[in-house]
C-alpha cells in the first residue's frame, strides 16, 4: 500500500468514500480546519482513489477556503513530512504571493531524496 500526502485544500473526511482512505488530516490554515470548503482537494484525493486502490491518504490543508495560500505556509507542511512515513507528496497548487520561493525550492529538493514529489 502506499502513502500518498496530498497538500491541497483540504478534503471532506466526513464523506464515507474519503473516511476509508484518510488516516491523517491537518490544517495549516489559520482559524480553518481540515475540511475542504473549496472542493479543489477532494476532487484531487477523489482521482488519486479511482486510479489507486491500495492507497492511504494524508490530508494537508494548505490552502484557503479561497484557494490562496502563501509560501511560507507550504514550507511549513513540507518540512513537518520530513521523516514521515510517506511514499508520494502530491501538490496541485500556485503560489503567488511575491515571496522569495527559494527556501520553498529547496525543501522541495531535500524531500525528493526521500519521497516522489508530484
Amino acid at each position: 500500500m502506499k502513502t500518498i500526502a496530498i497538500l491541497d485544500s483540504g478534503i471532506n473526511i466526513n464523506d464515507d468514500y474519503f473516511k476509508r482512505k484518510v488516516v491523517v488530516s491537518k490544517s495549516f490554515i489559520k482559524d480553518e480546519d481540515e475540511q475542504d470548503q473549496n472542493g479543489h482537494g477532494s476532487l484531487i484525493a477523489s482521482t488519486v482513489i479511482e486510479n489507486y486502490d491500495k492507497v492511504s491518504i494524508w490530508n494537508y490543508k494548505v490552502l484557503d477556503k479561497s484557494g490562496f495560500s502563501d509560501g511560507n505556509t507550504v514550507f511549513e507542511a513540507l518540512l513537518s513530512l520530513k521523516n514521515k512515513n510517506v511514499d508520494v507528496v502530491l501538490m496541485c497548487i500556485t503560489l503567488d504571493d511575491g515571496l522569495d520561493n527559494k527556501k520553498i525550492h529547496s525543501i522541495i529538493f531535500i524531500l525528493s531524496i526521500f519521497f516522489l514529489l508530484v
